[in-house]
Parts: C-alpha cells; sequence; structure tokens
C-alpha cells in the first residue's frame, strides 16, 4: 500500500495538467506526430478526474499494477543524480516487484543487478521483452513522469 506524505506547503514546479505531456511528446513542433499517436489520449483517460500529481501517480500506479507481470529485464537508460549509487546508466537488471512510491522519485522498483538487490525509480528504467501491453504502461508513466512528474516538496521550520 503506497504511503502519501503529509505535507504543509508545495512548490508546484510544473504544470499539474497533461498540456505538459502533450509539449514533451510535441516537443518544439506542435505539427509533429508523436511515436504513439494514442499515447496522449490514454494518459488523458487515465488522468480525467486527478486533480494533481499526486492523484495522477496513484491513478498511474494503479494502472501499472494491472498490466506489469514480475519478473523482467530491463536497462537503465536515464542517468542517476549525481552521488547516488548501485544503478549506472546502460546497466541491466532484472525488475522483481513494486516498492513504496518515493516522494521524489515517483515510482520504485525493486531491481537486481548481479547478486545486490537496489531500489530504482521506474522512470530510469527501460523493460525488455514485455508483451506490448505492459511496454505501453510503462512508456505511458515514464513519458508522464519526465512531462509532469511530482512536486518539489518544501518543509517549513516550525
Amino acid at each position: 500500500m503506497t504511503r502519501w506524505p503529509q505535507l504543509t506547503s508545495f512548490a508546484w514546479p510544473r504544470d499539474a495538467n497533461i498540456s505538459a505531456v502533450k509539449m514533451r511528446l510535441m516537443g518544439e513542433e506542435p505539427d509533429k506526430v508523436p511515436k504513439d499517436p494514442h499515447q496522449i489520449d490514454r494518459i488523458e483517460a487515465l488522468l480525467v478526474d486527478c486533480h494533481n500529481e499526486w492523484e495522477q501517480l496513484a491513478a498511474l500506479e494503479a494502472y501499472l499494477e494491472e498490466q506489469l507481470d514480475f519478473p523482467f529485464q530491463a536497462v537503465c537508460d536515464v542517468a542517476p543524480v549525481p552521488g547516488s549509487y548501485g544503478i549506472a546508466q546502460g546497466d541491466h537488471v532484472k525488475v522483481l516487484a513494486f516498492l513504496d512510491s518515493d516522494q521524489r522519485w515517483g515510482v520504485m522498483m525493486r531491481v537486481q543487478k548481479g547478486q545486490r538487490f537496489y531500489r530504482c525509480p521506474l522512470f530510469r528504467l527501460k523493460p525488455k521483452k514485455l508483451t506490448p501491453p505492459q511496454m505501453t504502461a510503462v512508456d505511458d508513466y515514464r513519458t508522464w513522469f519526465l512531462a509532469v512528474g511530482l512536486p518539489e516538496i518544501v518543509e517549513f521550520d516550525e
């Protein structure tokens, strides 16, 4: 079960609506056709009743839980934050399970690299050899996370 943070205030660095996803898919060229022309419609349908990024994350997490079967192979195709350890860009891992979502990194996965186990954000993983619906679900999540993502959390000292 996902535990959501108890927060006193948010800073909203990115737009919470689907227009950010549309802009990411279309890039600088509004007339450009995305590689999956139905992706925007799928994401809009999933997020239609969501009021903020936290609700969007919960909806996308439920979508992923319905679609994904474990274990599966993946490659890390997004560089880690400087100073982090474990999974580097280009590493091949076995994805074993969902973990609790993270306030900063969204959907977290339990992965195995060699004999070691790590936590890794799903947006950093590109799955290999999944069924088309499973690949679509992961691609939809990654697109949303990289376009919209989660709000920066601002905590006040009391």
